[in-house]
Order: structure tokens, then sequence, then C-alpha cells
């Protein structure tokens, strides 16, 4: 009886385990953090400068204006690379309308970001931030991958997401920042 009960404790612990590792996202720390926070604000931080993927300096303010979606990411991460196509996607057909997708890579090399992204095609703006790089401490941290921010043209904080999102998720989001310029425009 002693055996099985032990036997059975420790299946129990395994799958627990394996439930924790195999989830949504690629955890990079341990701190507690919400999957989606739909709050307003804040403000998106100014001054911050982005890295290229030619090594070039682009500041943050620069996408001033417009809807963003600022995406962190790294090559190693599965459910980075599941998402990021349907980030293109999105990029081509919200871009003429004002929206921007930052895609920022915290790959501890800009060598393993930059190599990605030309496998990969990607063409919406890309940056290189490295393991917990200024872009990343600015919007408070990133505890997990892929985390996605949403700025409306105010420069307000939509939606800050934990974990990888399908493209009609994204499309959702989207929609409504783009057709709230609209209404404004007219």
């Amino acid at each position: 009886m002693g055996n099985k009960m032990w036997t059975l404790g420790i299946l129990t612990g395994a799958i627990a385990l394996a439930t924790a590792l195999s989830g949504v996202a690629c955890k990079k720390g341990s701190s507690s953090h919400h999957d989606s926070d739909v709050r307003r604000g804040p403000l998106l931080p100014q001054g911050i400068p982005l890295k290229d993927l030619n090594g070039q300096t682009v500041s943050l303010d620069s996408f001033a204006g417009k809807a963003l979606i600022i995406n962190f990411w790294a090559s190693w991460c599965g459910p980075c690379k599941e998402e990021m196509p349907d980030l293109q996607r999105l990029y081509d057909r919200w871009k003429e309308q004002g929206l921007v997708v930052i895609g920022i890579s915290v790959d501890a090399s800009l060598e393993d970001a930059k190599g990605f992204v030309e496998e990969h095609q990607f063409s919406y703006p890309i940056f290189w931030d490295g393991d917990d790089g200024p872009a990343a401490r600015a919007l408070g941290g990133i505890v997990a991958l892929p985390t996605t921010f949403l700025y409306d043209r105010q420069g307000l904080r939509v939606r800050r997401i934990i974990g990888p999102q399908s493209l009609k998720e994204f499309e959702a989001m989207v929609q409504p920042l783009i057709e709230s310029h609209r209404v404004e425009r007219q």
C-alpha cells in the first residue's frame, strides 16, 4: 500500500510539473502576473531608445500618434514563433490605417534576433532590447513571453497581454482603436 501511495504521489507531482511547464507563455522570471490587463493608462513612456537590427537607435517617440502593438519576443520562445506570423498579417492589413506593430527581441544576442527575423522575413519594425533592456524596464518589466502592449493614438495603454494571441483576438483588439480614429476625424 505504501509503494502505491508513493508512486501515486510521484505521478501526481510529475503531472503538475508538466502542466506548469507547458503553459501558454515562455517564463522569464518567477514574478506573478495577470494574463491580461485592460485598464487604460499609463501613458507610453517617452525617450525610450530602441536599437534596430542594424544597430541604429530609434526613439519610441517616433511612433507617436499611431495605434501601437508592442510585442516582446525571443527566437527561442515557441509561442512567440507561432504568434509572429499573425502579427505580420495584422501589420499588413492595418498599417495604412495607422497601426504600427513593433517587435522587440529580448534575445541575449542581436545576432540571434537578426538571424530569426531574416529567416522569416518579417517586415514590421523589429528592435533588439536584450535581456531586461531599457524598453522592457520602461514598460514595467517582462516576466513571460510573448508580452504585448496595445497603445491608442493618444499614447494611452489600452491593454497588456501575457501569452500568445491569435490573429482573430488581435483583430478584435485593434479594430476599435482604428475605428475610433475614423470617428474622431469625421
